[in-house]
């Protein structure tokens, strides 16, 4: 019954449905994981709001990455695989899980991701000193407000300095996200948005615009959505979501590793101060010729030569 509302609706009913499948996911599985846990722990279900009152705990902190674990999980990870069968695809195809690049480009990715650490701070910058205009100062403040607690849990979250707790904020921090978001933002909503609007390059975009507004960060929205941009074309390119997968995660595990080693002393430089100072314009200078340069060769590594490839099979 449910496939054949999926198969017989319009792209546009898909992604309506498709979001509804989410809020239900994310629903089950955090009411799961909660039971799962909730033997192991001490406090109730209704006290587990009260933890953000005191993040200095060590405890609350560990909750608060199970439940971001749970989160990711339930609305990110599961959907797509859900979805994928009631448009009647197999998940490999529909999400495009077949590896199918070249290792080199995968060289070219890592390259391009750490390449681009300066320009996205000086981006992220710019934004965050972008204000609205007077009569919206009031949602202008909300926003500053929610971005403020959004980095205050993440600063929490990142503040370690032993092993287990890097590889914990690897999984939590890197991998989860990197892979739910990919799944869902590039694997299907890209997908469902470009056969809704028949267009390739508005299709992606909506997609990198959509990944940016969830992250409700509106004051790192411009460069969360330019990388959004760029993993979409990774996808398009390569023709597999795990290119995007792994430029998504190097991005996140370096700023893990940065903040780890910041913690314990090995590196003094703060990473988000890297190309936002201003005596490193040229830092981001030599971020843009890199990642221009970069971003060729992947596109003419991957997309050029598969559609040359394609053609002398024919």
């Amino acid at each position: 019954m449910i496939r054949s509302v999926f198969q017989n609706s319009s792209p546009l009913f898909t992604i309506i449905l498709s979001g509804l499948i989410m809020v239900v996911s994310f629903i089950l599985v955090f009411i799961f994981g909660l039971l799962v846990i909730m033997p192991f722990i001490d406090i109730s279900i209704a006290e587990i709001p009260n933890i953000y009152n005191d993040l200095t705990n060590t405890f609350n902190v560990n909750l608060l990455k199970y439940i971001q674990g749970l989160n990711t999980i339930g609305l990110f990870i599961i959907p797509p695989f859900i979805i994928s069968y009631f448009v009647g695809e197999k998940a490999i195809n529909f999400l495009n899980l077949k590896f199918s690049s070249n290792y080199m480009t995968i060289v070219f990715v890592i390259i391009a991701m750490i390449s681009a650490l300066p320009l996205i701070n000086y981006l992220a910058e710019i934004n965050s000193n972008l204000k609205l205009p007077e009569f919206l100062s009031g949602l202008e403040n909300k926003m500053r407000n929610a971005e403020e607690n959004a980095q205050r849990v993440t600063e929490i979250f990142i503040k370690v300095n032993s092993v287990s707790g890097y590889f914990a904020n690897l999984v939590v921090i890197a991998l989860l996200p990197s892979l739910g978001e990919e799944l869902i933002f590039r694997g299907m909503f890209q997908k469902l948005f470009i056969k809704w609007t028949k267009s390739q390059h508005l299709g992606i975009l909506l997609a990198a615009i959509l990944f940016s507004a969830f992250h409700f960060q509106f004051f790192s929205f411009l460069p969360r959505m330019l990388m959004g941009l760029f993993f979409g074309y990774l996808l398009v390119w390569c023709k597999s979501i795990w290119i995007p997968i792994i430029a998504h995660f190097i991005n996140n595990a370096t700023a893990v590793t940065f903040y780890y080693l910041y913690n314990i002393n090995v590196i003094n430089t703060d990473i988000e101060n890297i190309g936002a100072e201003k005596d490193m314009f040229a830092a981001v200078i030599l971020s843009i010729v890199l990642i221009t340069i970069l971003i060729y060769v992947i596109y003419k590594y991957e997309f050029i030569n598969k559609d040359k490839n394609l053609v002398n099979c024919r």
